[in-house]
Formats: structure tokens, C-alpha cells, sequence
């Protein structure tokens, strides 16, 4: 300790002078500008992303699905593909079953084919309690104008111990693009 009663090993520090407001305001602003360029450069709702949704040619985008159903009825679902090659889909409910959200991987197979297999989670609408799941797999063709699709499918039903219940083949579909229509 020193005459002062400081430790005269601890550095003191000059004062610092302290930056203009006005600079700091702008690098801030420069900073949420460049910020905001580049999470719209990488954002999935991106220009870019958008442009690659409408490519003719890609399932990459929403979809409003229909898929018959045993008693003639027709069931829609939204149904939505990444260009990373994962879709995901809601299930409606029913009285027999409770609504779910099913996920899965699509893949190119030829100029406007595709291959999809999906999971969905079964769950009884009064309890909630897991029942089994679905195995929805698929070939999606699309159509000349890329607004369309039909599949042929099929669509596997599963304990939730994986034990096959039943399996319903052909399992058709078909599906329209949901376009952007800005106000």
C-alpha cells in the first residue's frame, strides 16, 4: 500500500472520453439497417425464398391439400414445403379423432415428380391420449402450370407400440398453390 492507502499494484485507468450522441445514433442505426438487410437476405418469407416458391417447377410453398375420405366426404389441410426438403401439414379433427400437425421429407424424383413420406401423431379428442400414428407416403406430380398437384398414395395406420393396424391404397389427393395476393 502507498502513502495514498491504495494498493499501488492496481492500475488506475485515464478517463475515457466519451463518444458524440450523434455518432452513436448513427453507428446504431447503421447497425439495425444492416441488421435488417441481411435477416431479409436470410429469412424463409424473403424476396428470394418467395421467388423460389412461385419457380413452377418446385413444391416449395403452401398448398391447400384434398383428400378424399371413405364416407365421400373430402377432407382439406394446409399443407406447406421448405426448400430444405421438409413439409409440414395440419390434420383437422374429427369425431373419432383429434386434430394434429404432421411433419416429414420431400425429395425431387423427376421434372415435376416428387416423393414425400410424412408422420402424423393420432390422438383421441376427449383424453388426449396418443393413439397410434399415420405413414403417409406419396408421389406428387405437378401439373404443366405448377399450381396443381395430384398423388397417388398410401397411407399407413400404426399402434403406438409401431404395430401395423390397417393400410388404405390407393390414397389420392390433390392440391392447389396458395398464391400471394397482396392488398
Amino acid at each position: 500500500m502507498g502513502a495514498t492507502g491504495r494498493d499501488s499494484s492496481v492500475a488506475t485507468a485515464e478517463p475515457v472520453a466519451q463518444p458524440d450522441p450523434g455518432r452513436r445514433r448513427f453507428l446504431a442505426g447503421g447497425a439495425a439497417v444492416a441488421g435488417l438487410t441481411l435477416a431479409g437476405a436470410l429469412a424463409p418469407g424473403s424476396a428470394q425464398a418467395a421467388d423460389k416458391a412461385q419457380d413452377r417447377h418446385s413444391l416449395v410453398g403452401a398448398w391447400l391439400v384434398y383428400v378424399p375420405q371413405p364416407d365421400g366426404s373430402t377432407a382439406a389441410t394446409v399443407q406447406l414445403f421448405h426448400a430444405d426438403g421438409t413439409t409440414l401439414f395440419n390434420q383437422n379433427g374429427t369425431a373419432n379423432q383429434g386434430a394434429a400437425i404432421g411433419g416429414g421429407l420431400w425429395a425431387r424424383v423427376g421434372k415435376d415428380r416428387f416423393a414425400q413420406t410424412m408422420l402424423v401423431a393420432l390422438y383421441d379428442p376427449n383424453t388426449a391420449a396418443h393413439t397410434g400414428q399415420l405413414k403417409i407416403q406419396a408421389t406428387l406430380t405437378l401439373d404443366a402450370t405448377g399450381a396443381k398437384w395430384t398423388a397417388d398414395g398410401r397411407i399407413s395406420v400404426y399402434t403406438v407400440d409401431g404395430q401395423l393396424v390397417s393400410q388404405i391404397s390407393p390414397a389420392p389427393a390433390w392440391a392447389t398453390r396458395i398464391a400471394l395476393e397482396p392488398l
